[in-house]
């Protein structure tokens, strides 16, 4: 039946994933995550020699969970579907070892098939290192691996997507910055969220013609779970995780299934953010499990309760969640005065996130509640910096006649994606009602003489209006 399924869930990702598109139908995650918790079978087995193991007691409740979280929080990108395919790999070809040849290509070459359609070059990496790992027996050999795999990495970034690896380094570089600032203790949780797009505003500020200001936009995780720790908590904090993941890598001499899962984790945590993921979590949790001397009962019936809790509180988190959802997709139909009602029951509940309050803002702008939208975007600045927050506080600003505080957000927001051009717009249509003609008159030459990265009808919009203003 395991086989069963594992080739029924391998076979169902790529038939709904096309070549050159990133859509995915809604009922792909549900398999998806079907297929990632088929790593919990594997786990299960390996608590056999235990007395108490989580995925041995209870592996119904910490699969339903998983899978829960999964289903309810899809993968944003493919890079997540290559995560997710990448930590199950080991199991898959371990449990299909006893398979016929045939079933092993068939189950193999469709997830190396789909792997390859999400374009992720970390998973290419990835998969590079399980390989040269499993064939490398002796320490010489590990070096030439390693070798190898530096050379991989370097070669996919250099000839493979090369403005997102500028982009990444670009990236890096104002991490690095914001570290330098603080690197003993951090900026706190979510330190990079509300400081780094402020970091590059600067940067922007004082290099207006870098070579990356046609690379630049939003930014919220540096894209290295390990300078998202030290932005976030310091030298504590990216020594915690280092710990926490190549720990078992270090105690445990044979290479097991998990443990390879666990290296997947590392690699991915250089690239990209394997840590938002339930999966990667347990992965951690199985390889920790050894090294941790508690044994008995008590520790299944903790971690069972432990898990209908945390179970209960996802369920109900997703209550309001669902709620927000429609609420938002009747207030973008053009109804947000009508919706204002039912946000305001839900900011006692959900105003511990920025999105919501980003949302709740821009619909009580649109309802013409300006001093509403006034108080809910500078609660959400303290929470989060971002282009498009500041965007819209210049936005409100203007329709309250703040003339100067518009032009200061508009000017931020300019600093923080120059390759955008709705700044620029905001400050001429502000200049114009101010009759302030010089200032005006510049802007207005800025926005005809600006490179153009993606071509639009809203830019296009923006360069006409520009053409045709009366000064």
């Amino acid at each position: 039946m395991l086989r069963f399924l594992l080739l029924l869930a391998t076979l169902l990702p790529p038939i709904t994933i096309y070549y050159d598109s990133c859509i995915y139908p809604k009922w792909i995650w549900a398999i998806v995550a079907v297929l990632a918790t088929m790593a919990l079978y594997p786990l299960q087995v390996l608590g056999k020699k235990g007395n108490a193991f989580l995925f041995r007691k209870i592996p119904y409740t910490a699969t339903a969970l998983a899978l829960y979280v999964c289903i309810i929080h899809p993968f944003e990108n493919p890079s997540a579907l290559a995560l997710h395919l990448c930590l199950i790999i080991p199991f898959v070809y371990k449990e299909c070892c006893h398979n016929k040849p045939f079933t092993q290509i068939v189950i193999g070459g469709i997830l190396l098939a789909t792997l390859c359609l999400t374009k992720c070059r970390t998973g290419w990496i990835c998969l590079a290192v399980y390989l040269l790992i499993a064939l490398s027996k002796r320490k010489r050999h590990r070096f030439s691996a390693s070798i190898l795999i530096i050379a991989l990495t370097f070669g996919l970034a250099l000839f493979v997507k090369n403005d997102s690896s500028r982009g990444r380094w670009f990236i890096t570089q104002n991490t690095i910055s914001l570290i330098m600032k603080r690197p003993i203790k951090g900026y706190g949780y979510h330190g990079f969220r509300k400081n780094y797009m402020l970091q590059q505003g600067k940067y922007f500020a004082g290099h207006p013609k870098s070579e990356y200001s046609q690379l630049a936009d939003n930014i919220n995780h540096p894209l290295n779970e390990f300078l998202l720790a030290m932005v976030d908590y310091g030298i504590a904090g990216v020594v915690i995780l280092l710990f926490l993941l190549t720990g078992p890598l270090l105690m445990q001499k044979e290479f097991h299934p998990v443990k390879f899962s666990l290296l997947g984790i590392c690699v991915f945590s250089l690239f990209s953010y394997p840590l938002l993921y339930p999966l990667s979590w347990l992965i951690i949790g199985a390889n920790w499990k050894k090294h941790v001397p508690i044994k008995g009962k008590g520790v299944v019936w903790i971690t069972t309760v432990s898990c209908l809790v945390a179970l209960l509180l996802v369920l109900r988190e997703n209550v309001y969640y669902c709620r927000w959802g429609q609420v938002s997709n009747i207030a973008s139909k053009k109804h947000p005065t009508a919706m204002m009602e039912y946000y305001e029951r839900l900011y006692p509940h959900l105003s511990h996130n920025p999105l919501f309050l980003y949302d709740y803002t821009i619909e009580s702008f649109l309802a013409g509640e300006y001093l509403q939208a006034e108080r809910l975007a500078k609660e959400c600045s303290k929470e989060m910096a971002s282009y498009d927050l500041n965007l819209l506080m210049g936005d409100i600003s203007q329709q309250m006649h703040k003339h100067q505080d518009a032009i200061l957000h508009y000017q931020d927001a300019a600093n923080m994606c120059p390759v955008r051009f709705a700044p620029l717009s905001g400050m001429l249509e502000v200049y114009r009602c101010i009759g302030d003609s010089a200032h005006a008159d510049s802007i207005r030459y800025l926005i005809l003489q600006k490179n153009i990265k993606i071509y639009s009808s809203e830019i296009e919009t923006i360069i006409n209006e520009a053409k045709n203003v009366q000064l």
